[in-house]
């Protein structure tokens, strides 16, 4: 049975959009970068990875704090242009993560702090 209700219709594609979108929504991680350093942490934001963006013969690191602790990390990508580093796994979660360029005679060019 057909329905020329075109309400009907409407709300049946709504519906089945709704769905398909749901079911197909991308994982969403917090992501850090500035010039030479990208950090960003995975999809249930229980550890961090660093990769260094640049062929400049600067590490790059990533700072970030763990959720309910106030130490603050640092892991380092030392292998040069798209070499990456990730942590190990805290299940308390990551709180807030910032990538850095490692500048040896200067202060290290930083990203601003990323809450997860």
């Amino acid at each position: 049975m057909t329905s020329n209700n075109p309400w009907a219709k409407r709300t049946a594609v709504a519906v089945a959009a709704l769905a398909i979108l749901g079911s197909a929504s991308p994982v969403l991680a917090a992501t850090a970068e500035t010039w030479g350093s990208r950090a960003t942490t995975n999809s249930t934001d229980t550890t961090v990875t660093v990769t260094d963006t640049s062929q400049n013969a600067n590490e790059a690191n990533s700072d970030f704090y763990v959720n309910g602790s106030n130490t603050m990390r640092t892991i380092t990508a030392t292998e040069g242009k798209n070499s990456s580093v990730t942590s190990g796994k805290y299940d308390d979660g990551i709180e807030k993560i910032r990538a850095c360029n490692v500048r040896p005679l200067s202060p290290d060019n930083c990203s601003d702090w990323k809450n997860t």
